[in-house]
């Protein structure tokens, strides 16, 4: 059980190193401005829910 419970961790401990290192990836670009221009603006936090979601 203990060798199932630390590959169920470490999928999620990688997931959200993924998920942060594009959102920076993203904030240093710009690219979290480009939605905000056109009208149909998300804000951080949905961004981050959304990409965790899926």
């Amino acid at each position: 059980m203990g060798r199932i419970m630390k590959r169920i961790f470490l999928f999620i401990l990688i997931n959200l190193a993924v998920v942060f290192a594009i959102n920076i990836t993203l904030r240093l670009l710009g690219v979290d401005r480009m939605p905000d221009q056109s009208g149909a603006s998300l804000a951080g936090r949905e961004k981050m829910i959304a990409a965790l979601v899926s």
